[in-house]
């Protein structure tokens, strides 16, 4: 735990650091205090996961080393501790968003526009899904409609199951799930997808036309 004062205000926070690939060091950090700028909250991340953006901080794929401090973690949700701006109060429930994916920290100050508040109905691990589904939303706004569409959605990890979800909802006429594992793809028309291909068993050039005549 962070070092306290006799009155409980932290000394300092935890960060953690990549110092080599696969190795994460916690060490302290001065604790932040919000500019005098309104319009941020500090942010105290308390559940998050791994976005496959995420994986070549920690395994090493990137040439940079040892990794900037806080590296690398953005899909976070946790609790508002303090703020400047009107958008929260302390307390509040949000999932925040750091910039450049510098969220690491046991606190961090960010923009209250980078943090939405959590829907207390559903779990919160389901909530933190929140972030991966608006990237999937951000990307099909920029296709044009896709109702009655043929689409083949290429890899089904949770993107590509989120793909799959959305363009069900959207009104695709023919899902084409693609991967090369078979747990994965067992999943997929749980999710929307009305025909599976397992490029490792087969060619997905041809299985595809065969699905699509």
């Amino acid at each position: 735990r962070s070092p306290a004062r006799p009155d409980g205000c932290c000394l300092a926070i935890l960060a953690g650091h990549i110092t080599s690939p696969g190795r994460i060091e916690l060490i302290d950090i001065a604790e932040p205090s919000l500019p005098e700028e309104p319009g941020d909250i500090l942010f105290q991340p308390e559940l998050a996961c791994l976005c496959g953006s995420d994986l070549p901080f920690f395994d090493g794929q990137l040439s940079q080393e040892p990794q900037h401090i806080g590296l690398s973690l953005h899909e976070i949700i946790g609790r508002v501790i303090d703020t400047s701006g009107k958008r929260f109060r302390p307390g509040d429930r949000v999932l925040a968003v750091p910039i450049n994916q510098v969220g690491l920290f046991e606190r961090f100050v960010v923009s209250e526009q980078r943090a939405i508040p959590l829907d207390p109905r559903p779990e919160e691990e389901h909530a933190l899904l929140a972030q991966p589904l608006g990237t999937v939303l951000f990307a099909l706004r920029k296709l044009p409609s896709l109702l009655d569409q043929t689409i083949a959605v290429v890899g089904q990890g949770p993107i590509g199951q989120m793909f799959c979800a959305v363009l069900k909802n959207l009104g695709a006429r023919q899902i084409i799930a693609i991967d090369r594992l078979k747990d994965r793809l067992e999943m997929s028309p749980r999710m929307g997808a009305t025909a599976t291909v397992c490029n490792d068993e087969q060619d997905p050039v041809s299985a595809v036309s065969d699905l699509t005549r």
